[in-house]
């Protein structure tokens, strides 16, 4: 028999595939106000002011925190048809002090001293997690109080 964390809760592979989905959505949204316009030779131009950087990547960051805490996940998870659930696996969305203290950890790599590695490491120790988990909670799920499941199995155990 399949065990129940293989039908309801969701894996690596999923999450990975809805993780590259919003680094996509992310680009898209990002693109046309971080850098400059196009070179003629087609490449990007010239990175625009830091603080814009800053800006636009703290909007899309808020705007996927309220997605999460209202729609129950982000543009990749809602694509595959995954639910971010309260603890208790049985409600969405989880609200927006859990969907916030679920993205915490995704504000770690902006630190200066330590952003580089924590970029490398944080997913690896996610996927980690995910992988060795018996309800397969990432880090994320941990300080957030919250589940990845499939949105179709929801209502189902």
């Amino acid at each position: 028999m399949t065990p129940i964390n293989d039908l309801y809760y969701a894996g690596p592979g999923i999450r990975g595939a809805a993780f590259v989905l919003d680094w996509l959505v992310r680009g898209v949204l990002a693109l046309p106000f971080v850098y400059d316009q196009f070179g003629d030779d087609g490449s990007l131009g010239s990175p625009k002011d830091p603080l814009l950087y800053f800006g636009v990547f703290g909007a899309i960051f808020v705007l996927f925190a309220i997605m999460t805490a209202y729609l129950g996940g982000s543009p990749g998870k809602l694509i595959l048809k995954l639910r971010v659930t309260t603890d208790d696996g049985t409600t969405t969305p989880p609200g927006l002090r859990r969907a916030l203290l679920r993205m915490t950890p995704s504000l770690v790599p902006a630190l200066p001293a330590v952003g580089g590695v924590i970029t490398v490491v944080l997913p690896i120790a996610n996927a980690a997690s995910i992988m060795f988990d018996d309800e397969r909670r990432s880090l994320h799920d941990r300080v957030g109080g919250t589940r990845v499941v499939y949105k179709e199995r929801l209502n189902t155990f």
